[in-house]
C-alpha cells in the first residue's frame, strides 16, 4: 500500500516530501522540551519520543501553509474550495476555519503515522478499506455532479460515514481523545446531509466544480 492509500483522509495526502520551515521547527521542538525532560528513564523510548514530539510539532502548525508539506497542489486547492463550501454553508468565517483546522491537524498526525511506519497490520488493512470506500465516495460525487438531477445526499453521507469509522479504526490507538473527536467531527460536518445539500446547490456550482475536477485529476494520477 503506498503512502496515499494510509493517509488519503478526505483529500489526497501524501508522505512529506519537502522540509518544512527550519525556524519554525526549531520554536516548537523548543516548546516541547518540557515534554520530553517528563518522560521517566525507565521507561524512555527514543523512536516514541520522537513521534510524540513530531506529532506535536505538527499539529501546533496545522495551518494550509504548512499542510502544503502533506498535500499536493491539487489537493490543497480541493482543501481551498472545502473551506469557501464551509464558509458559504455556515455563514461564520471562523466556524469553517476551525472545520479546515481540524481537517488539516488530521490529515498531519496520520501522515506522521504512515511515514513514521506506525500503523500495525490491523490498521493498515482499515486504511486498505478506506482508500477503496474513499474512492467510492469520490467516484458518487463526481457521478452526482456530471449527472443531473442524480443527487442523493443520504446516500453519499452514508458513504462518508462509513469512512469516517474506518478512520477511526486506523487511529484509534495513535491519537488522544480529543484528536480522535476532532477527526470524527470532521467527517460529521464535512459528510453530513446539510453540508452537502449545500454544497449541490446551484449557488455553489462553481466551487464545486473546481472540487470536482480536483478529484478528478486525483483519480487520474493515481493518488485516490
Amino acid at each position: 500500500m503506498d503512502g496515499g492509500g494510509a493517509t488519503a483522509f478526505m483529500l489526497a495526502v501524501t508522505p512529506p516530501r519537502r522540509q518544512t520551515n527550519n525556524k519554525r521547527v526549531a520554536m516548537e521542538c523548543s516548546a516541547s522540551s518540557s515534554e520530553e525532560e517528563n518522560v521517566a528513564e525507565s521507561n524512555f523510548k527514543a523512536k516514541d519520543m520522537g513521534m510524540r514530539v513530531q506529532k506535536k510539532i505538527f499539529g501546533k502548525m496545522a495551518t494550509k501553509g504548512i499542510a502544503k508539506v502533506f498535500i499536493d497542489d491539487t489537493a490543497g486547492k480541493a482543501l481551498d474550495c472545502l473551506y469557501r463550501m464551509g464558509k458559504e454553508y455556515s455563514g461564520n468565517k471562523k466556524d469553517a476555519e476551525r472545520h479546515m483546522k481540524y481537517l488539516i491537524k488530521t490529515v498531519v498526525k496520520v501522515g506522521v503515522l504512515y511515514r513514521n511506519e506506525q500503523l500495525n497490520d490491523d490498521e493498515h488493512r482499515a486504511a486498505d478499506a478506506f482508500r477503496t470506500k474513499f474512492r467510492t465516495a469520490c467516484m458518487t460525487a463526481i457521478s452526482f455532479h456530471d449527472v443531473d438531477y442524480s443527487f442523493d445526499r443520504q446516500h453519499l453521507a452514508r458513504l462518508l460515514a462509513d469512512c469516517g469509522a474506518l478512520m477511526q479504526a486506523i487511529v484509534r490507538h495513535h491519537l488522544t481523545a480529543k484528536s480522535l473527536e476532532r477527526a470524527a467531527l470532521v467527517f460529521r460536518y464535512f459528510g453530513g446531509e446539510d453540508f452537502l445539500e449545500s454544497a449541490y446547490r446551484k449557488e455553489n456550482r462553481a466551487q464545486l466544480s473546481v472540487l470536482i475536477a480536483c478529484l478528478n485529476k486525483m483519480m487520474d494520477d493515481g493518488v485516490l
